[in-house]
């Protein structure tokens, strides 16, 4: 069993630039983290993502839809057509993530080897704190993209799309990609 809500603003829906003022991200997630919680049930979020992330306050929604999802969802979708009106298109003309929806297309963990103690997204950056296990954590990013960490790391660039790192076990270590 699992819970799947959709995380969109009414107002936004009908057209409104986000107002952060409105207390939207904040209200949603307590309200939909409670009975997860009470019950120990993972949260997919099953769509998400305002039609226009391309207005001031519709920026700022993505980029807190997304830290919000990091403490309370364990995996999300977000809605997207990129075909004739109507918006939802993650994409700008040249093909390219639009402007206002990189933090949903920034690096993330897809396999983490250890126990997580925190993420954070910020525009391109991804950062992780765990303590690792020894074993390869996989990454969702370009091999181009940098790494960082507070403790010795090996890279395994060698893979489209993803970076390999192998973090040595013990103490709580911070992992951050940059691309």
């Amino acid at each position: 069993m699992r819970s799947a809500p959709h995380f969109y603003d009414t107002a936004v829906e009908n057209g409104a630039d986000w107002d952060p003022a409105d207390g939207f991200v904040e209200n949603y997630t307590a309200a939909i983290t409670a009975y997860p919680t009470a019950h120990r049930l993972p949260v997919l979020v099953g769509e998400w993502g305002p039609p226009n992330s391309r207005t001031p306050g519709n920026t700022e929604l993505v980029r807190r839809q997304v830290a919000a999802m990091a403490g309370f969802a364990s995996a999300w979708t977000a809605w997207y057509w990129c075909r004739g009106s109507g918006g939802y298109c993650v994409l700008g003309p040249d093909g390219q993530t639009a402007p206002g929806e990189e933090p949903a297309f920034g690096p993330y963990a897809l396999a983490l080897a250890g126990l997580p103690a925190r993420e954070s997204w910020a525009a391109g950056r991804y950062q992780v704190t765990f303590t690792p296990n020894g074993s390869w954590t996989e990454l969702a990013a370009q091999p181009t993209a940098q790494v960082t960490t507070t403790v010795p790391v090996l890279v395994d660039r060698s893979h489209p799309g993803r970076l390999r790192v192998r973090l040595p076990q013990g103490a709580q270590a911070t992992l951050t990609v940059t691309v």
